[in-house]
Formats: C-alpha cells, structure tokens, sequence
C-alpha cells in the first residue's frame, strides 16, 4: 500500500507540475520558435540553449541544458555575464586576459594618486559589466590639515593627511563629543571632528521608528556614550546606522526600514533531508525549518532565512557513522587540553589553555572541524571609524564605531540612485566599497518599436530611470541583439532586430538534387547566421560551377548548391 501511494505521489508530481516556455534575459532555445507550441511541458525536459556575445551559461560552456524541474527552470539564471579582465588604465594590469563571471570581485592596484571611482578598490561582475569600470582616476593627494579644539589630543600630527589616513582622538580633559576617529576619504574628512566639553547630558528613551523596535529592554534614562540597537520586523530592511548612540542629550541618526520588496523562489531542497510545511511566498526576513533524515546528522544551521530575494545557505545532513574526527592540533601556545586525548568525536567539547593566560578556552568538534578554530593569539577585533557621510546620502551622524566585516546600508536622496554597491564594509580598520549615489539624468517615453517583433509587455507612456523591458521576436524570425532595454539619462538602450528565418523545403532540395548533411531534427528550419551543410543525394555528384556545401542562412535567403 505504502508503495502505491508513493508512486501516486510520484506521478501526481509530474502530471501537475509543469514548466512555462521559458522567458530569460541574454539568451534564448535553440529552434525555440519551433517549439513555442509545445509548452508547457512536464518535469524533466530538458532543452539545448544558448546565450548572447558576453553572456555564458553559469557552467562556462558556449551552450547548455536548460531543465525543467519540481522548483522550475535550472538554471534559474540561464545566461551570465562574462566580464574580461586585461587592462586597467592608470592602475597594474594582468600579463593575460582573465574571465570573470557575474557576481565574482577582483581588487585592482591604482598608481599613487589615483584610484577607482567612488575610492573603492574592488570592481565587481555585473549584468551590465565591470561596476565601478576599469578606470582609475586621479584622486585628491591629500586631505586638509584639521583647525581642532585646543583640548583635543590628536594622534597621529603630520603636515600632510592622504586619503585613507585615520585621525584618533582624546580629550585633554573633560567629554569628548563626537567621534574618537575619523577617516580621510576622496570627499574630505568624515564624519565630522569631535570637540571637548565639561558637561555633559544624559539621553531620554530612544525614539521608535516605523516598522523597527529597539533590541532590548528600554530605560527612562541613558547616560552620554551608551549605545542602542535597532532591528527591522520582517518583510522590511534597515538602512542607515543599526545603532545609535548618545551624545550629550541628543541621540545621533535614526535607521529607516524600507519595505524590501523582493521575495525568494521555492525552497532549496536538501538531500537526505525535508523542510518543515511552510507556505509561499517567502518574504524578506521569512525562514523555514530542515530535519534530516533518521540515520543523518545536520551540519550548519537548521533554518534558512530569506534575506533580500536569495536563500541564505543550507545545512548539510551527513551520515552519522560517516562524521569525521577532529585532531587536536599540535601547538606550543597550548599549554594544556581537557580532556586529555589525540581525537575528539563529533559534537564534542575540548577545553584549552594558552600560555600565560588562566582561563580555558573551548571549542566544539563539527564533523573533522573545530568551531571555533583553537587560536592562542589575540582575538581583539579592529574598528573603524564612525561611518562616512558619502555625498547625495541622507544626513548620517553617527559617533558609533564598527567592527570589522560589518556592514552598513545607505539611503539616497531624492532625486538620486544608488549603484552598486549597495552597502559599504568595515574592513582592516577602514570603510570600503563605498556606496555612489547618482543623479536619477531623466525618464524615459514608450519604448522604441522594432520590425517583426514587439515588447513582451504592456507598453506605459513613462518608465522610471534604470526601468527595463524585454522584446520578442514574431514566429520564425531570429533576434538579434540584446532582448532587455534600459532606460538610462532619458534615453533607451539600442533595441534589437529580428531577422528572417531560413525554413529549407524539400522540393528545393529534390530540383538540386540535395540533402541536409546532419539532420538532427524533423523540421527543416535554420536561424539567420547559423551554418548549414548539404550533401549530394546518392548517385549523385557536385555540379560545375555549384556553390559551396557550407553555406549560410542570411536573413531569410540560403545560397543554394547543385548536384547532378
């Protein structure tokens, strides 16, 4: 019985279930005009395609699979842009051309006095390319030399400031108002100097903020220096500082949460393991329960949340009697182990003490690795200075400081967008990657209309900046080109055109007396571009004077060999 309901569910499965024709960006099927009517198609199909000039499949290879499966189409990004990295100007170039794929980062080394722009030393991958461009630009030398408050100690004193430089600071005496450091950027100092006063005032209860609380319990009364968190209810994103802090009665810059529109796809599947029922959609801040199976141990988190339209990554589920040892490693800061043994089975504890230290430490054996990794050197953590106030970003005045790896997310101001990246990083003491706010240069009018093919969607009179739509072809014409337009500076990005198709009928190829030398389908049809090969039917031989057997469809015409 057991048996019958599993193949019920089985076939169920695959009867329900099925795949749309499948609409992706920078690519497109192979003959998928041919096989538009065919769709939707059940579970399992799979389909050859191929992908723009630029653009690859995430595997690398000119051409793949596009399958269709219980979670839709995989890859769920068929088409990804290959950015080449050779040359940058006024910066360290490669000895050979080097291909990234969309999302991958590389650093670039600038000549003294120049840098990428924006300051930031990192060029990412992106649908549209190189995001900043390989370009680095000259750059302020230098940052003014501060007129401080005579009170102040200031460490280090140089004639010159580069950017980059940090400035740390005391007060002779009294409190210190404002922040202890702050960072010289291509922009000028920032945030702004602290000054010294005598007295200072205490805070009242921190502010709500809409669709945020604050983390922990409140007080009537917060003294100047102490530091409150905020976090964001679900469905919402902060942006701006996630702490605030109190500064002689008055606290610095609220976050904002924004509603975080974007929601994630089905849930990963985990092998030898299920997900709790949950229920689409998943929403930002939304997570779901895995368990493993019965002769299984989970390796990582049980829950995967929804952050920003991606799945944060799954567990493992590994075979219990396959979990791996963890070695006790051999160090001279380690003075001494508890319990004393060579190996430690998963999911235990070891105990460990460094030299000239009187507290054991621990560390937890997951699966051949220890969690935290024993470390006897100093675990202290560098800061950076209170976060930058980048230009065309809403006003943030902050005196907090950041650990390093952490991050904070910016706002623009009317009027102006954000480009990538969309946050910066606290990183070896400094704040990088900063975030460029732009000038929202215009809308845009109806997109433009292209010959033998139209928009996939409703056309509007007016499209925000950076607002893209997709065309498609009319049946039996190819497109050529990019299928997504942008709207950019009021204006659209080039359109595509469709090009007529080659359909070969047989009675051509029987007056010449001609086949098709690699037939891999039923139906004679060819793209505009793509090769085409004949072969003399059997008995007989190429004409005098006939065209070449290789030959090509341009735009709907094939030059034609002869046999005889």
């Amino acid at each position: 019985m057991l048996f019958f309901w599993l193949f019920y569910l089985i076939f169920f499965l695959f009867q329900v279930k099925s795949c749309e024709f499948p609409q992706f960006k920078y690519g497109c099927l192979y003959y998928e005009e041919i096989l538009r009517p065919n769709f939707p198609v059940s579970i399992g199909n799979k389909y050859s395609y191929k992908c723009d000039n630029g653009f690859s499949p995430p595997s690398g290879l000119f051409w793949d699979y596009l399958r269709c499966t219980v979670q839709g189409w995989e890859p769920e990004v068929p088409c990804v842009r290959k950015c080449v990295f050779h040359y940058v100007e006024n910066g360290e170039s490669a000895y050979w051309e080097k291909i990234y794929v969309q999302g991958q980062s590389l650093k670039v080394q600038c000549y003294n006095g120049y840098s990428l722009q924006n300051g930031q030393d990192t060029m990412t991958c992106t649908e549209n390319g190189w995001s900043p461009p390989p370009k680095c630009i000259r750059i302020k030398i230098e940052c003014s030399v501060p007129i401080l408050d005579r009170k102040l100690v200031v460490s280090p004193r140089k004639e010159k400031y580069r950017v980059g430089d940090l400035l740390e600071f005391s007060c002779r005496s009294g409190h210190r108002v404002g922040p202890d450091s702050v960072q010289c950027y291509h922009f000028g100092w920032s945030p702004s100097f602290p000054t010294c006063k005598g007295q200072v005032a205490s805070c009242a209860q921190p502010p709500e903020i809409p669709n945020g609380e604050i983390n922990g319990a409140k007080r009537v009364e917060y003294s100047h220096g102490e530091v409150v968190g905020y976090d964001c209810k679900p469905r919402f994103l902060l942006k701006g500082p996630n702490k605030i802090q109190c500064v002689d009665g008055m606290w610095t810059t609220l976050p904002v949460c924004v509603e975080e529109e974007r929601t994630c796809g089905d849930i990963p599947e985990l092998e030898h393991g299920s997900v709790k029922f949950s229920v689409p959609p998943y929403h930002h801040g939304d997570s779901v329960e895995f368990t493993c199976a019965e002769t299984f141990t989970m390796i990582g988190l049980g829950s995967v949340s929804c952050l920003s339209g991606k799945w944060t990554q799954l567990p493992k589920c590994v075979a219990t009697d396959q979990l791996e040892k963890c070695r006790v490693l051999k160090s001279t800061d380690i003075e001494a182990i508890k319990p004393k043994r060579n190996e430690f089975q998963h999911n235990s504890t070891m105990y460990y003490k460094c030299r000239d230290k009187q507290e054991y430490e621990h560390s937890i054996c997951i699966n051949g690795k220890w969690n935290p990794e024993p470390n006897c050197t100093s675990k202290w953590k560098t800061s950076c200075p209170p976060p930058p106030q980048i230009p065309n970003t809403l006003v943030i005045e902050t005196t907090v400081k950041y650990l390093d790896g952490e991050k904070l997310s910016v706002l623009c101001q009317d009027n102006y967008l954000t480009q990538d990246p969309e946050e910066m990083m606290c990183k070896d003491g400094r704040w990088q990657s900063l975030p460029h706010c732009i000038d929202s240069r215009g809308k845009c009018g109806p997109p433009p209309p292209i010959d033998n093919g139209d928009i996939t969607s409703l056309s509007l009179p007016e499209y925000e900046p950076f607002s893209s739509v997709d065309y498609q072809c009319q049946k039996y014409y190819l497109l050529k080109g990019k299928k997504t337009i942008t709207c950019r500076n009021g204006k659209w990005s080039e359109p595509p055109t469709c090009l007529h198709a080659c359909i070969i009928p047989e009675n051509i190829m029987e007056a010449r007396k001609i086949i098709l030398k690699r037939r891999h389908t039923e139906n004679i049809y060819s793209h505009s571009g793509e090769d085409i090969e004949f072969e003399c039917k059997y008995g007989y031989h190429k004409a005098r004077g006939s065209p070449p057997f290789r030959t090509k469809c341009i735009s709907g015409t094939i030059n034609y060999p002869t046999c005889e």
